[in-house]
């Protein structure tokens, strides 16, 4: 990175388009190896200081695998291997576990395949096994790689410990993938076990707990479909014209580099560099949406996003945080953030949160003091629509989610009213259950407020549940079936 950052800053391209071209495409590759290297001993610190975070919501384990799949098969493909999976037994329509590390299983298992495969294919396998203490979703990575000597296997879990030395020169990586994976699997009540032929390829099994399956019904097949839990009526749009961002961030680099991006999509950005002036530049301005670094000197973007909800900004409040802090989402979120970004900042992720994030509000009419929106303002970005993950092409799956949806409006009433009347316990129980149904019937955009509702009705904290009742209306008006 910095040897090939030299040559352009003296010119040793010497104007050729095409050499100056793969300088920046080295620059590039090597950003990002050195970015998930970071990111791996980030993981491994944290899981080591007993702080890896494990949630259990519903979820439907098909999407994961397909989504998963969808996104490697690009890296297979230009290896000229092929990557396919299939379930081999009964497929439960939910399983409760953790969809987010779950994923990251998977991804580090089959990134894995396929870095040590040249020739064959790499399948993943599912299948539901009953064991004593409960069901266990089996997952198996079966390659046709290069193999793992025998008496390698015992080592091949410890950190910064690869099979052979020299694997490290010819694929890269530090040794960490397969000591988190496993981690990431005992801590979701299995374990990551292998067995390998040296010269003929490797399986990889992770057995995860899937939580009680008592009324879930279990599929002879996968959905041939898949649903997401939000759905963009448009594609592709990077316009953000007449969109008024606060854009918040400690890092003067950090700002130049995600206010041209911003810029460039037509948006006016307006910039602070810590919380005490966000908070003073949203109380006297008005913008559709804030972008907020939440590690700052002087006043941090928690305790900010607190103090601008505090005097009444509606918008969209987008967290601005790093991998390492990827485990404190639910603390952004319980201090008012809306949605949330990890830095470095993706062009396309950046657009289309803040796209995403303000398709509920009204442009220009989002006054930190509840102000009238402009004379003219810009169009509103399109509209969501949130669909359930369930299959509802099929009749009874189409009824049970129908019937969630027409609970919502009465779900929420009560909610507020046990809000104005102070009752604690009442609150706490409502939201507790729209928290499991609502994964339950496929709409996981209802977890986390719920979740967030009812920690702050237990702790006797109501003064954000009026907010976080509003996105539920936010999300009641968009819901489809």
């Amino acid at each position: 990175i910095l040897g090939f950052t030299e040559l352009l800053l003296r010119g040793a391209d010497q104007g050729n388009e095409q050499e100056r071209t793969d300088y920046l495409k080295t620059i590039r590759s090597s950003g990002r190896h050195l970015l998930e290297l970071i990111n791996d001993i980030l993981d491994i610190s944290k899981i080591e200081a007993g702080q890896m975070q494990v949630e259990t919501i519903p979820f439907s384990p098909h999407q994961v695998l397909a989504e998963v799949i969808s996104v490697l098969r690009v890296p297979a493909k230009k290896k000229g291997i092929s990557l396919e999976y299939r379930w081999e037994s009964g497929v439960p329509e939910a399983v409760h576990s953790d969809p987010h590390r779950l994923k990251q299983l998977l991804m580090n298992l089959i990134n894995n395949a396929i870095k040590f495969t040249d020739e064959g294919s790499v399948l993943l396998v599912a299948k539901l096994e009953q064991a004593r203490q409960g069901a266990k979703l089996r997952l198996e990575v079966r390659d046709s790689g290069i193999g793992i000597p025998a008496e390698k296997l015992h080592t091949i879990f410890q950190p910064f410990v690869q099979a052979d030395s020299s694997v490290t020169r010819k694929y890269g990586g530090t040794g960490l993938g397969l000591a988190i994976s496993r981690r990431i699997a005992q801590a979701m009540g299995g374990d990551l076990t292998v067995e390998s032929t040296l010269g003929h390829g490797s399986v990889f099994a992770a057995a995860i707990d899937v939580g009680d399956l008592t009324n879930v019904k279990i599929m002879n097949q996968p959905p041939t479909s898949l649903a997401g839990d939000v759905k963009q009526e448009s594609s592709g749009n990077s316009n953000l014209d007449g969109v008024r961002v606060l854009l918040v961030d400690d890092g003067e680099t950090n700002r130049k580099l995600i206010g041209l991006l911003l810029t460039r999509a037509n948006a006016t950005v307006e910039m602070a560099e810590n919380g005490a002036l966000a908070v003073h530049a949203a109380e006297h301005g008005q913008f559709d949406a804030i972008l907020m670094d939440m590690q700052m000197p002087v006043m941090d973007g928690y305790t900010a996003t607190g103090r601008i909800r505090g005097f009444g900004y509606k918008g969209p409040i987008i967290a601005l945080t790093a991998h390492a802090m990827k485990g404190d989402q639910e603390k952004c979120e319980a201090a008012g953030c809306s949605d949330y970004l990890t830095k470095p900042v993706n062009m396309d992720d950046l657009i289309r949160t803040v796209r995403r994030s303000i398709g509920t509000a009204t442009v220009q009419g989002n006054s930190a003091k509840g102000g009238v929106a402009a004379q003219s303002p810009a169009p509103a970005s399109p509209r969501r629509q949130l669909q359930s993950t369930l299959p509802t092409d099929d009749p009874e799956i189409r009824e049970i989610v129908q019937e969630f949806v027409e609970s919502i409006p009465e779900r929420i009433s009560a909610m507020s009213a046990a809000l104005d009347a102070n009752e604690y316990d009442e609150l706490a129980r409502l939201a507790h259950a729209l928290k499991g149904c609502g994964g339950t019937a496929g709409f996981n955009c209802f977890t986390l407020p719920a979740a967030k509702i009812e920690q702050l009705a237990k702790a006797h904290q109501l003064d954000d549940v009026s907010h976080t009742l509003q996105e539920l209306r936010d999300f009641e008006q968009l819901l489809v079936v």
